[in-house]
């Protein structure tokens, strides 16, 4: 809290500041010693020391950062678990876009009787009313064999254009390969033939 009889800084302050620095330096028995020209660079060598010092910790604070992002020096570990998080959140993304969201109470309230009704007519199939867990169990097994299988007709897929992108590499590269070495030519060196 600021006194009432405090007065406000104002430039003139500020120039009284400079002159008692001025005076702390002249009051230094080294300082008196040398000339101004030393003074100068005895300044200039100051305030570079001062700017490595602060390069120096802002380095030091950057690799600090580093050290702490790091699993125990397991990059590689801790990118592949990044990779699989991103991948999955992804697939839960085009999951969610693909489940319709009901975001009002009228929609909300539509979703429940339709579910009510699809409640009521699971009730009264017969294999639900002989065994409701062999029932549930079958249409598990029904619609994750499907799904199961659409998920490896996928991998099956990209494994194969995987396989032939690396093909098409390969043959890329020899031919490269094969016009590096037709358009280098080997001389033989001359052998001199002196009268032997």
């Amino acid at each position: 809290r600021v006194a009432a009889s405090d007065p406000l800084p104002t430039a003139s302050a500020a120039v009284n500041k400079q002159d008692e620095h001025r005076k702390d330096d002249d009051d230094d028995p080294t300082s008196q010693a040398l000339s101004r020209g030393q003074r100068k660079r005895q300044a200039k060598r100051d305030q570079y020391l001062k700017k490595e010092k602060m390069i120096l910790s802002t380095l030091m604070l950057k690799k600090r950062e580093e050290q702490k992002r790091r699993i125990d020096g397991l990059d590689a570990i801790r990118d592949a678990l990044l990779d699989t998080t991103k991948n999955s959140e992804t697939k839960e993304e085009t999951a969610e876009e693909h489940s319709p969201t009901y975001g009002t109470n009228r929609s909300r309230k539509g979703l429940m009787s339709n579910e009510i009704e699809r409640m009521g007519l699971v009730m009264e199939h017969p294999a639900f009313k002989e065994n409701p867990f062999g029932a549930i169990q079958e249409h598990l097994k029904n619609t994750l064999a499907a799904q199961k299988e659409k998920r490896d007709q996928e991998a099956k897929k990209k494994a194969e254009q995987d396989k032939s992108k690396k093909e098409e590499k390969r043959l890329e590269k020899k031919e490269r390969l094969q016009g590096i070495k037709k358009s280098t030519k080997k001389y033989k060196p001359r052998r001199c033939s002196r009268g032997s």
